[in-house]
């Protein structure tokens, strides 16, 4: 006995499929907006520039327990 006993009807059914494959596979025009997808790729190639934004950072690297002045 296996796992698989009982699912040769299955088996054999799945064999004989003409096109077993969902038909809506075959459409290879995918929707989408080229403005947006530009605007996208500009702002990943150009990020914002930070300069105008400068944030103050105080970072304790001393060791544990001490503070620094």
């Amino acid at each position: 006995m296996t796992l698989a006993s009982g699912d040769s009807q299955k088996a054999n059914q799945l064999l004989q499929t003409v096109d077993p494959f969902n038909p809506a596979s075959n459409n290879t025009k995918i929707e989408g907006d080229g403005a947006r997808s530009v605007g996208v790729v500009q702002k990943y190639k150009l990020p914002p520039s930070t300069a105008a934004s400068t944030t103050n950072m105080t970072v304790n690297v001393g060791p544990a327990g001490t503070t620094t002045q």
